[in-house]
């Protein structure tokens, strides 16, 4: 009984080394006749690209030419290809990127293609390196760079300007390109500045405070827009405002050396920037103009004079009696001329609070 495992495994040894030796069985063969054989020409790889359409369709031609005729084009699918996406890119552009760029299709559309703009053989026109991708990122920034002259057109600083100038002036110069967050602070007052800031998109809210913090301004500047021209150059180069973005808003900045080199390139930039800084000299003038006699004026002028932007929405951070003082006369003196232009719907007051929705209604 104890040599039964012995005889067990010796027998399998053997059935093993048996099998191991034994011939692979040779495969059955088949004798399959081709029912028809049609000439080819070269294969082409369509790569990554879905242009399957394309090349089926030049393919049915090819053939259907070898079987009429006997002899052999080689066609280019990427003509075509190349023709699809420039009516793509078209399409994307005229809709400012809207329009998906893409290559799926059907066959129909390659005969349009080559009805329209006809075919050139394989060995002028081929090549592997072809991407929708890399048309579509390149349609974008077209647009983009479209939508940032149209809105340069609308700053004074480049009012003028030929297409042609302002598209040499943007690819010389350096401009900073920023883009602000709701509630994001741009700025703040005092800081250095000395660079010219430019608002293409969203609104900022501009703050300014009196010395000893008696009373705050608080106003909108809305794009287009230049901000602080003043503080570029001059004795005090800082920040007059707090700017804090209430929307998303986009920001060109150009540093005072970028700023003097577009000054001394463009006659058109040179002249608009001397104009915007007369004009703001100008209208410091009032100054120089005689004070008015009543109470209602000079709250008025006090309004005025401390603001940006002579227009638009104000608030006014300042006490009744603070207020008084500035204008040198009583708190209850000034109390009655803001009730009055309270009754006339042109601003509302509270405590430490003016607010005025259109200030040229003041006037």
């Amino acid at each position: 009984m104890k040599q039964f495992p012995i005889i067990i495994t010796a027998a399998a040894i053997l059935t093993t080394a048996v099998a191991c030796q034994r011939p692979d069985p040779k495969p059955a063969q088949t004798h399959r006749k081709p029912l028809i054989s049609l000439a080819t020409t070269p294969v082409k790889d369509q790569g990554k690209e879905e242009a399957c359409w394309i090349y089926a369709y030049l393919a049915c031609i090819e053939t259907e030419r070898i079987e009429q005729y006997g002899d052999s084009l080689n066609l280019s699918p990427l003509w075509l290809e190349r023709a699809y996406l420039k009516e793509q890119a078209r399409q994307s552009y005229l809709t400012q990127a809207q329009w998906k760029i893409s290559m799926r299709s059907i066959g129909p559309e390659a005969d349009r293609l080559l009805r329209k703009y006809g075919m050139v053989p394989y060995s002028n026109y081929h090549t592997t390196n072809i991407s929708t991708k890399a048309l579509a990122r390149d349609i974008y920034n077209k647009v983009e760079s479209s939508e940032l002259y149209d809105k340069l057109f609308r700053i004074p600083l480049f009012t003028g300007m030929s297409r042609d100038e302002l598209e040499r002036v943007v690819s010389r110069t350096c401009f900073d390109y920023h883009k602000v967050d709701e509630g994001e602070i741009v700025a703040r007052q005092g800081e250095r500045c000395g660079q010219l800031m430019l608002l293409i998109d969203g609104t900022l809210e501009l703050s300014a405070t009196s010395e000893g913090h008696i009373y705050e301004v608080t106003e909108w500047v809305h794009a287009p827009a230049i901000l602080e021209q003043a503080a570029v150059f001059g004795l005090n180069q800082r920040f007059a405002h707090t700017m804090k973005s209430t929307t998303q808003a986009n920001l060109i900045t150009l540093d005072k050396t970028e700023l003097l080199k577009l000054t001394t390139a463009s006659f058109v930039f040179r002249l608009n920037i001397f104009n915007s800084l007369a004009t703001a000299l100008q209208k410091q003038q009032g100054l120089w103009a005689t004070c008015p006699v009543s109470l209602t004026d000079r709250v008025i002028n006090f309004f005025f004079d401390h603001v940006t932007l002579r227009y638009g929405h104000k608030v006014f951070h300042i006490k009744m009696t603070d207020l008084a003082d500035q204008l040198n006369d009583r708190r209850l003196n000034v109390s009655h001329v803001l009730n009055d232009l309270r009754d006339k719907q042109l601003l509302t007051f509270s405590r430490g609070r003016i607010d005025i929705p259109k200030l040229e209604a003041l006037r």
